[in-house]
């Protein structure tokens, strides 16, 4: 997590603490006074710079206030906060109240999230069909990952009769947009056909979704690299391109990459040390920008 270092030269010892100490003050004063809007810019802020935990349960003490008050971004901000134990104790319950809250106020992010705890029984009961509206929901009004969640539910059926024309619509909105587990799904759904057109958008969805380093993307694309009866095999220098996308997939941890390129007598290379406390941490110190 990033630190700043404000002095590098010895200065007075009083000036750092009573400097901060005035700034934080005024900042608080001009919170409160200002009302919901100035308190959440103020936790986030604080979320910002967060680098320990008296500084999180401040962050999350000014989302609060502002969340009470009716705030949108704050209340999904708050379901967020739950969900990692970041400044507040980890509660999936208080989370997904928090996110209802909030979706009910038609924040939209609000929606999604609550519509994920509801197909997931996550702090809530489970119940699919009324997720399928909370997601809904999102992604009329443009959300991403709703829109992608909501192709996945008309491709499966779950929840919803089971329409392949509504779910390539939904993955195609969201794909367009550069969302990976869109491209992806879509880039599945054109594999299983065999004319000239199925074939290329199923090399083309793959490829966009592998190029944001989406591993299921790398793996199946290389899988079709590799099969002697699928055209993107005679594509020349196919079987290296194959080969540099199950390692790609393979430093991700993608356990049927590593297999692949074990049973092809390749070197398997490892995720690098500390990629998952990197990502935990990034995650961390983000975790505010979905709830604007």
């Amino acid at each position: 997590m990033k630190i700043t270092v404000l002095f590098r030269r010895a200065v007075p010892i009083v000036c750092l603490p009573l400097c901060v100490c005035a700034e934080g003050v005024a900042g608080a004063r001009a919170a409160e006074k200002d009302g919901a809007e100035a308190q959440f810019r103020r936790g986030v802020m604080l979320l910002d710079a967060c680098d320990d935990g008296a500084k999180a349960y401040e962050a999350a003490g000014w989302i609060r206030k502002a969340a009470d008050a009716g705030h949108l971004p704050a209340q999904c901000q708050m379901g967020l906060l739950h969900l990692d134990g970041l400044g507040v104790r980890k509660d999936d319950g208080k989370a997904a109240r928090w996110f209802e809250r909030a979706a009910k106020g038609g924040h939209r992010e609000a929606q999604f999230r609550y519509g994920e705890m509801l197909r997931d029984g996550r702090g809530v009961a489970k119940n699919i069909r009324e997720a399928v509206v909370w997601i809904g929901k999102a992604a009329e009004t443009g959300h991403v990952a709703a829109q992608c969640q909501m192709g996945l539910f008309f491709m499966t059926g779950l929840g919803v009769d089971r329409d392949e024309d509504k779910a390539v619509e939904w993955l195609e909105k969201a794909a367009r947009q550069n969302h990976a587990q869109a491209q992806y799904n879509l880039g599945l759904y054109h594999a299983r056909f065999s004319d000239k057109e199925s074939i290329r958008l199923a090399l083309k969805w793959l490829n966009e979704a592998a190029k944001q380093d989406y591993a299921d993307a790398e793996y199946n694309l290389a899988k079709l690299y590799l099969n002697p009866h699928h055209p993107a095999c005679k594509e020349q220098g196919a079987g290296r391109r194959a080969i540099q996308l199950l390692r790609l997939a393979a430093v991700q941890g993608h356990v049927g990459a590593k297999k692949m390129l074990e049973e092809l007598g390749c070197d398997v290379p490892q995720p690098p040390i500390g990629t998952d406390e990197l990502r935990q941490r990034e995650a961390a110190t983000l975790i505010h920008n979905a709830a604007f």
